[in-house]
């Protein structure tokens, strides 16, 4: 070893520091963990209460898919056409509903949807299948049609409160 103070081999060792852990963690993440959390949960009960409002409208589906192998037309929209008495009977208040038959219960629901115009063959049938026996034009392609107009709907269709 030399005197010179400047002499590269006077200097000590570079000290290494140890790399930063994981934990413990500072309360600024231990904050944001609990925000995370907490707002992970509110989002979970809104997803669930959600769901279960909606039930009502996974039945109707179900009943009106069911409807879809049905034999008698006449029958099948009547049954269709009951599923969506049943459907907006959930959905709004029964003073506004429970009455409605024919062209007043057609344009209920059309004013309770606002993309889906319920026209033509499908209204005059649905307005009409529990007092006059069907068009003999109505086949097939109509009836499916009717069943995926009415499933359109109880998607669709907005809830008032009641």
């Amino acid at each position: 070893m030399t005197d010179d103070p400047l002499s590269l081999d006077r200097l000590a060792p570079v000290v290494e520091l140890e790399p930063v852990g994981w934990f413990p963690f500072a309360p600024g993440i231990w904050f944001l963990i609990a925000l995370i959390g907490w707002w992970s949960g509110l989002g979970l009960l809104c997803w669930i209460a959600k769901y279960r409002k909606n039930a009502y409208r996974r039945e109707a589906c179900r009943l009106l898919k069911s409807l879809e192998v049905h034999t008698s037309f006449q029958e099948g929209l009547r049954q269709t056409n009951e599923v969506l008495k049943r459907t907006a009977l959930v959905a709004f208040p029964r003073h506004q509903v429970a009455s409605l038959w024919g062209a007043e219960w057609i344009q209920f629901l059309q004013t309770k949807t606002k993309s889906l115009p319920i026209s033509g063959k499908i209204a005059e049938c649905l307005a009409s299948v529990t007092v006059q026996p069907l068009p003999d034009s109505f086949d097939r392609e109509d009836y499916l049609a009717t069943i995926r107009v009415a499933q359109a709907w109880v998607q669709k269709h907005q809830r008032e409160p009641h």
